[in-house]
């Protein structure tokens, strides 16, 4: 969700830098390194080592990481790490170090930290700035050439009871606008066993994700497709188009995109000797959950849906909702966080309104940024200053990202989607698994749409499980900032539920 998320939070850092965890960061060019340049190679105390500090945002705290190493020509080669999200190497494109004064600048996620040098060259002490928010860092030098972020004890180690093998096939059809031909890259698991195996392709969340689902230091996909393999099932996790080792574009891509992209696998899995060609499912998580069920009612190839917090109601609801619960989690009041999803609905509203085969006009653009604007101005000083807008300057960011976001192609495709009749339409055994401290997706708001738009028929299960969050870990209070800080990549209590429901259903061994 990149998380991966559809969280219009634009003061968080953690969600800042786990998207550039996410894609490679950019090399600084020649004018960063000319930047880069010491003014006084005689300077004392040297900057030389690995600098290490505390970063605290709204839920949780990061480590940052900065590695300073000056070459023999008198330049710095210097990278920062986030290890609590799992995101390293890191360009740093700019240090500076004028007598007690350091700054070092990260171009590429828009980044910069300054801070003074202790007498003894062991602390910096200062603030990373970064977007709209500065936020106090204090730097100690360590021994340690790279820092330990936190443990991810359910990461599979080798050796494996099963086959890995590289793949390749052909996705849907080029993004719209595009020439871009789809093929698609992916690891398979296979069972021990000659098979034919039963099966399930696992479908990522929003944003560009790669096969394992990365994101917050985790890697879910990868978790999962052990986890299911070691209980007899073939499991096929791939790169979105133009992310990793597929190629195509994943920028302006949209749902019905990754809906064919989904029925390609399908179709890749069938016509493996190796794979039990009418025992193929798909596994969703967050938007992949609203993928697998338009696969399933558009292909044959699909035997069985699990879903994994699917959105139920229209997503301009769902992201009303979303922005709401989370900002009232970082301490926004009650009452300006109902009147926030209020105000933000019928913005979403009106850009629904506008055919998706149809620009949206100027003229739209401006009202969206005044109705924002008369948004802001109805909050209160300390629901402000939660909302990441304490002067003029910062409310131009907002305004423009918010205006930005939400008239891209996709979050458009999102906020016209309607699930219910998508759900309504599917004659496959559904298994649909909600976090109760989800505040992404709401169970509260969106299980029981599920369970009406299903219907009554007896293979399909609607389960909310008790304290997990957004990616069904068990969690404290349910917002993105804590995915980072917490060890447990996949609740085994969601692990084993649907492995069950899979054995029951027979596609899978039940058992440790």
């Amino acid at each position: 969700m990149p998380h991966k998320s559809l969280t219009l939070l634009l003061t968080t850092a953690l969600l800042t830098l786990a998207a550039c965890a996410s894609s490679p960061a950019e090399q600084p060019d020649q004018q960063d390194k000319e930047q880069q340049t010491m003014p006084d190679a005689t300077q004392q105390p040297s900057l030389e080592g690995t600098w290490q500090g505390p970063l605290t945002v709204p839920g949780a705290q990061l480590t940052l990481v900065f590695h300073l190493d000056k070459t023999d020509d008198g330049t710095w080669n210097a990278t920062m790490d986030s290890p609590d999200q799992g995101a390293t190497g890191i360009p740093v494109s700019a240090v500076e170090h004028d007598g007690d004064k350091v700054t070092i600048a990260v171009v590429s996620i828009g980044g910069v930290f300054t801070g003074t040098l202790s007498d003894d060259g062991t602390a910096i002490d200062g603030e990373w700035s970064q977007g709209s928010s500065s936020l106090p860092l204090d730097l100690e030098r360590t021994e340690a050439k790279e820092a330990k972020g936190v443990n991810r004890p359910q990461n599979p180690e080798p050796p494996f009871p099963y086959t890995v093998e590289e793949v390749k096939f052909a996705g849907g059809e080029p993004t719209k606008g595009t020439a871009d031909a789809v093929q698609l890259a992916g690891t398979l698991t296979l069972p021990e066993g000659e098979g034919p195996h039963p099966a399930v392709v696992l479908l990522t969340g929003s944003g560009p994700q790669d096969r394992d689902e990365a994101l917050a230091g985790h890697r879910p996909f990868w978790v999962l497709a052990d986890y299911l393999t070691r209980h007899g099932v073939a499991v096929l996790r791939f790169d979105d188009r133009g992310v990793g080792e597929s190629t195509g574009t994943f920028e302006d891509a949209t749902i019905a995109d990754f809906t064919q992209d989904a029925i390609a696998a399908a179709e890749f899995m069938a016509q493996r000797d190796d794979i039990k060609a009418d025992a193929i499912g798909l596994v969703g998580h967050s938007e992949g959950a609203n993928v697998a069920p338009r696969a399933s009612n558009a292909s044959d190839k699909v035997a069985f849906i699990v879903l994994l917090a699917p959105t139920a109601v229209p997503g301009h609801e769902l992201l009303a909702r979303q922005n709401r619960l989370v900002f009232e989690g970082l301490g926004m009041s009650a009452e300006g966080a109902q009147t926030y999803e209020k105000n933000m609905h019928a913005v979403l509203r009106k850009i629904v309104a506008v055919p998706l085969d149809k620009p949206v006009p100027d003229e739209l653009r401006k009202e969206l940024r005044a109705d924002f604007n008369a948004a802001i101005d109805a909050m209160s000083p300390e629901d402000l200053a939660v909302y990441g807008v304490v002067d003029d300057n910062t409310r131009k960011v907002v305004l423009d990202q918010l205006v930005g976001q939400l008239t891209k192609p996709w979050m458009r495709s999102f906020l016209a989607m309607t699930p219910q009749k998508t759900f309504q339409k599917v004659d496959v055994p559904t298994l649909a698994l909600f976090g109760a401290k989800d505040v992404q997706v709401s169970s509260e708001q969106n299980a029981p749409v599920l369970e009406e738009a299903l219907g009554d028929d007896a293979d399909a299960t609607v389960e909310t499980l008790e304290g997990l969050n957004h990616l069904f870990q068990p969690a404290n209070t349910g917002l993105p900032a804590e995915y980072s800080q917490i060890e447990t990549t996949l609740s085994p209590k969601m692990l084993e539920t649907l492995v069950q429901w899979m054995a029951e259903k027979g596609y899978a061994e039940a058992g440790e």
